[in-house]
């Protein structure tokens, strides 16, 4: 929601304000902020993965020999 959105919506509900200003404002900066956290923390789980996989980390136990010996015999034809 836009900053202006709510405001504009709380004056067309009644006559007065539904929430104070200063509240509503408290509560958008809060709201951001969580927001940011948020992105932020799934920004840095994303680069631990791909710093994992970047160095060979990378969890391969749920496949199957079958599968990991394809794509070992699809690379050595491709390099050939």
């Amino acid at each position: 929601m836009k900053p202006r959105e709510g405001m504009n919506r709380a004056k067309k509900s009644g006559s007065s304000l539904d929430m104070d200003t200063d509240q509503w404002t408290i509560q958008y900066i809060q709201k951001s902020r969580d927001e940011a956290d948020d992105a932020k923390t799934e920004r840095m789980y994303q680069s631990k993965a791909n710093w994992d996989m970047y160095h060979l980390r990378q969890d391969m136990s749920h496949k199957s020999i079958r599968s990991s010996l394809l794509l070992i015999f699809s690379f050595s034809t491709l390099c050939l």
